[in-house]
């Protein structure tokens, strides 16, 4: 089994077994299993592998995000420190993984 099916295989159980997959999910997260609920309180979306290219790859939705996010916080001052946006997106998910 290639790692793309076993993320897809993992993803889908995920969602279909949220209540059995929080304590994972909130120990990956940094939180308690309490707290997790209270994160998910947004919408809350598992993305497939096929959809994650264009969230996360360079110039993306999330670059797009976290761009106008710093400009906000930067210009408010709530935000000093180095500029580290580039970190945030890779190239290798603008394909999507050839494995099935």
């Amino acid at each position: 089994m290639s790692a793309s099916s076993e993320i897809r295989q993992a993803v889908a159980y995920t969602a279909q077994h949220l209540t059995e997959a929080e304590p994972f999910m909130a120990a990956r997260e940094g939180v308690t299993s309490e707290e997790y609920p209270d994160a998910l309180k947004v919408e809350f979306k598992l993305l497939c592998v096929a959809d994650q290219a264009a969230y996360l790859q360079l110039g993306g939705k999330l670059a797009t995000v976290i761009d106008a996010s710093d400009q906000v916080l930067r210009q408010s001052r709530q935000i000093k420190g180095l500029d580290r946006r580039a970190n945030i997106t890779n190239a290798s998910f603008a394909t999507p993984d050839p494995r099935p």
